[in-house]
């Protein structure tokens, strides 16, 4: 006779051979497991189980609270070893163990942190990070059946996410080989990020094997050297991407094609002859014949980015159709064209809206195509001794414009934040990427280092402040107290608080300004004194003061960090507020000296003012931009200013004794400014990429 276990979440009757609930998914106690567990609430004493997420080969996989941090989500696999036969049970118990060895060793954005790993009599247990999404399989699935485009931003960011991945497991020491590359394994947040999630399979690269000693893989998406031909290397996981690609761009499902992959046929559009040869050099059975790394294949995909972005198009391929292919004995490949997108035609913004810190290609039109993520940055190199009208390299790891621009206390890395919802940190001297944040849903509008250098904030018009690691990209705290775009961030000193600055620009909502502990998120002082958007924050270096700026005021306010209280106001008089009308100037920049005597602010009426906080008085005024000045930094020994505009395509360097003109750096516009610790270089923010010039 059957027994009959009742569900502990909905309470369903179920059998007694069933290991999970038919009604919810839920896993199912045996009477003899209850009795053995002190609290039949909690697994291992600690996770409380929620929802069924999904099963494969030998494996459940679960979402769970951990009651130990607070009901902090968590994905929990079980291995379950009942049922199996001696071979399968060493099979499973080989993969728990591998994924174990390898995911204790990794730390990055993209693959899940493992929290811990226990076992009972008949099942194995890991407890990893909750990834939020569904799998590129499922999204995959939806999208055709639902008859969508696959967009060609979708298809971009999702290789040059998987190029950022492989490029790190490839540069471990020793190597770290996937091998098991496919849409199942592969995570989609709603936000467009993906994440390696299974590594059962992966495996280190031994230098002088013949070839691996298991052939793991899944049938279609393995590279040849994956059936025992050969050792599995960094080309064998370029091998499976290929397929991957082959299967977005086509919708074919290789693991149902035994024939092998039929030939691309893209629509012969910019990009698309490009991006069809470089999944066929992927696709080349032979690996030594193959992209020789994930990095190269990032760099192409950047080269097909910017082809494509130029064309102004909206598609390069057609959806998932039935195909007609060239015959078996013919290498050419049949290509089918779309009809050119048309551009919207330019719209000017009203000079009023000038002051908002928003890209500059609003003004000239809406014609411009922003395309996936990159990978990789593309830094070209010049090496020049002392200030030049040339910069001395350009990266181009941003995909989209950049927002800000920030200096590693040591001086040794940059972070660049842009519209494509990314952070990029890398480094200085070469402009090589070192990480990728990609946590925010939207703009990120600001960033800022902790003084210690191992933390980053970020601001975003998705509404929260994030603080990650420096190193690793790992996120530490997301702060949601504000419910508008925040449009500014800034530590403090002693690297304990952080003030954000909030409102939406375009609109002239309310203005809210937060300072709260970098520890815990918790609220510390809040400001809603002003009906304007908050445009900029800064700390003093001594720790003392906050100066906030407005978008529709005439000068900033100086707070008491202490108690919140506002200790003073510097206004600023400009001939607009007469000649054309203006209620008010508009600051875009605020900016304390190094010693926290001076503050200078940059404003909408092409003007950067610089006042003694100490008397009140003007120190200098700035008149040499004919645009809103966006952006403000101080040489480290606090004698010069940079300061840039998005309109007049310059960056100025002068002498604030005087307010007379150094040097100016000309080119394209320029929105963002930072100058590095050492006082040695200046990095500018350029449309989607970041110069780096020798200062004077």
């Amino acid at each position: 006779m059957i027994s009959t276990l009742f569900c502990s979440v909905c309470g369903a009757a179920n059998e007694s051979t069933h290991p999970h609930c038919f009604s919810c998914g839920q896993l199912l106690a045996t009477e003899e497991e209850k009795t053995e567990t002190q609290d039949e609430a909690l697994l291992h004493g600690r996770y409380q189980l929620d929802v069924f997420l999904g099963s494969g080969g030998f494996s459940a996989v679960y979402r769970a609270r951990d009651m130990h941090e607070n009901g902090r989500a968590v994905a929990i696999k079980q291995i379950n070893l009942q049922g199996l036969s001696a071979e399968e049970a060493i099979e499973a118990t080989d993969t728990f163990n591998r994924e174990v060895s390898v995911l204790s060793t990794l730390s990055h954005p993209q693959v899940p942190l493992i929290y811990d790993h226990f076992s009972d009599r008949n099942h194995w247990y890991l407890v990893l990070e909750y990834i939020a999404g569904q799998t590129l399989e499922t999204y995959l699935t939806t999208c055709q059946t639902q008859g969508k485009r696959l967009q060609i931003k979708e298809i971009l960011a999702l290789a040059s996410q998987l190029c950022t991945v492989l490029e790190y497991l490839h540069t471990r020491q020793p190597p770290l080989i996937y091998r098991d590359l496919k849409p199942s394994n592969i995570m989609r947040t709603p936000t467009g990020n993906f994440y390696l999630i299974d590594f059962g399979v992966a495996r280190r690269y031994r230098s002088g094997q013949a070839q691996d000693t298991q052939r793991l893989g899944s049938p279609g998406y393995a590279a040849p050297e994956q059936y025992g031909r050969a050792q599995t290397t960094p080309q064998t996981d370029i091998y499976s991407l290929g397929v991957l690609l082959h299967q977005v761009l086509s919708g074919e499902d290789p693991s149902s094609n035994s024939q092998g992959l039929s030939p691309l046929r893209l629509n012969g559009l910019p990009g698309s002859k490009e991006l069809g040869m470089l999944v066929t050099w992927m696709l080349v059975p032979n690996p030594a014949e193959r992209p020789s790394s994930a990095r190269i294949v990032a760099s192409e995909l950047d080269r097909i980015k910017q082809l494509i972005a130029m064309s102004n198009t909206g598609h390069i391929w057609l959806p998932p159709v039935s195909q007609v292919y060239s015959a078996p004995d013919s290498p050419q490949l049949q290509l089918q064209h779309l009809p050119q997108v048309p551009t919207p035609p330019a719209r000017p913004m009203p000079p009023r809206l000038l002051k908002h810190p928003t890209r500059r290609r609003v003004l000239i039109g809406l014609g411009a195509l922003a395309v996936g993520v990159g990978v990789g940055a593309v830094a070209e190199i010049i090496h020049l001794a002392g200030p030049s009208l040339h910069p001395i390299y350009t990266y181009q790891g941003n995909s989209d414009d950049v927002t800000d621009v920030a200096w590693s206390p040591d001086g040794k890395r940059i972070a660049s934040a842009s519209y494509d919802h990314t952070v990029r940190v890398w480094e200085a001297a070469d402009g090589r990427d070192a990480l990728i944040y990609r946590q925010h849903a939207d703009t990120v509008t600001a960033i800022a280092w902790s003084l210690d250098g191992k933390r980053i904030t970020s601001a975003s018009a998705d509404t929260t402040v994030q603080i990650w690691d420096a190193t690793t990209g790992r996120n530490m705290l997301t702060y949601r107290g504000h419910t508008e775009k925040v449009n500014a961030v800034a530590w403090s000193p002693d690297g304990k608080r952080i003030v954000s600055g909030s409102g939406d620009v375009s609109g002239h909502d309310e203005g809210i300004v937060q300072v709260w502990d970098s520890t815990t998120g918790e609220t510390i002082l809040t400001s809603r004194e002003h009906t304007s958007a908050v445009s900029a924050v800064a700390w003093s270096p001594d720790g003392k003061r906050i100066a906030v700026g407005f978008i529709d005021d005439n000068g900033v306010d100086i707070w008491d960090a202490v108690t919140g209280k506002k200790v003073s106001i510097y206004e600023r008089e400009s001939p607009l507020l007469q000649t054309q009308g203006w209620a008010s100037v508009g600051v875009n920049a605020v900016a304390w000296s190094p010693n926290s005597k001076h503050i200078a602010v940059g404003f909408v009426d092409e003007t950067v003012q610089v006042w003694d906080t100490t008397t009140g008085g003007t120190v200098s005024t700035y008149e040499g931009h004919s645009a809103p000045v966006m952006a403000i930094t101080w040489s480290p020994d606090g004698r010069n200013i940079a300061s840039a505009t998005s309109f007049d395509d310059t960056v100025h360097v002068w002498n604030v004794a005087t307010g007379k003109q150094i040097l100016a750096y000309p080119g394209q516009p320029m929105d963002t400014v930072a100058w590095s610790p050492d006082g040695q270089r200046i990095a500018c923010g350029v449309n989607a990429m970041v110069q780096i010039w020798n200062a004077p």
